[in-house]
């Protein structure tokens, strides 16, 4: 999946009206992805907390209103209930679904996935497990290459698995019965439109927000920086603020401008000063950032150097 992030929110509502006729999902609770595992809406953030669990932390002030550590990667949001991927390190895909508000466990289930694939939240060296979600189901995609040289793991059972594995499939989700269902169709979203609208000129770069409701206008300042000025999609402008980047995936709730920082390093001496994607919400009223919270990191990269 693109860095961008994909956008969760029906894009097409007599679709969404005639699954749910038919039982196969509930009226949504609209809910943006930011980026995977990073879902925004009605006011709140569902994310993949640093160490472990989600958390649903208020747009206002960075407050965690609940975390579950039963559960570990958002995958969407129907009405009030949660649908998120569990930690496991068994075969099959092992879900649960919870309360939006309040995290409480409703249900859990697990449904068959091929053999030799299994569910990685993070990936590995050479192996990676990623879902493509929509409102009625996901594609997933499973690599594992070989990798020459590299120490085998005691959890990685070699002997059965092959050593190159490039397997997919899809699953339905049924929000009315909680389950998870396969599917023999691939169940494919419409692909997200490109962030940067228009040609750039000199000074000024545009872009879309990962819902479409926002624009964002950035310019290079003296200072090397950046100044985002971000307005409605009618043209309404909202503030302003300063940024190290000329553009990151964003959105705006209730006045928060929110985005993540990627993963940085940097050398003091003999130090490395490790900074992980962190989630940052700035108030559109003053430019100011008034809460941030580091979010786990599922990315392979590496050993960090010494």
């Amino acid at each position: 999946m693109s860095d961008g992030g994909q956008v969760m929110h029906i894009r097409n509502v007599l679709g969404c009206w005639s699954l749910c006729a038919i039982g196969l999902i509930s009226p949504p609770l609209a809910a943006t992805e930011l980026q995977p595992g990073l879902l925004l809406g009605d006011n709140r953030v569902w994310l993949m907390a640093q160490d472990g669990g989600v958390a649903c932390v208020a747009v206002d002030n960075g407050e965690e209103l609940w975390i579950s550590r039963d559960i570990a990667q958002p995958v969407g949001i129907s009405e009030s209930q949660l649908l998120a991927l569990r930690e496991t390190t068994r075969e099959g895909l092992s879900y649960a679904w919870v309360e939006a508000d309040s995290g409480q466990r409703l249900a859990v289930g697990r449904a068959e996935l091929p053999e030799g694939v299994r569910v990685l939240i993070d990936e590995r060296l050479g192996e990676s497990f990623a879902i493509n979600a929509n409102d009625s189901g996901f594609d997933w995609h499973y690599r594992r290459s070989e990798v020459r040289g590299a120490p085998e793991s005691e959890d990685d059972n070699m002997a059965k698995r092959s050593a190159s594995v490039d397997n997919q499939g899809a699953f339905r989700i049924d929000w009315s019965k909680r389950a998870v269902i396969e599917s023999r169709v691939d169940i494919h979203k419409a692909p997200p439109r490109a962030a940067e609208i228009g040609t750039p000129d000199a000074a000024t770069r545009r872009f879309r927000s990962q819902s479409d409701a926002f624009r964002l206008a950035s310019e290079r300042q003296a200072d090397g920086r950046y100044r985002w000025t971000i307005s409605t999609a009618q043209g309404e402008t909202l503030g302003a603020v300063t940024s190290d980047y000329s553009y990151r995936p964003f959105d705006v709730i209730a006045g928060r401008l929110l985005f993540v920082t990627p993963l940085s390093m940097r050398r003091d001496g003999a130090e490395v000063a490790l900074s992980m994607p962190t989630l940052v919400a700035y108030d559109l009223a003053n430019g100011e950032r008034v809460w941030q919270r580091e979010l786990r990191d599922t990315r392979y990269r590496g050993p960090y150097p010494p």
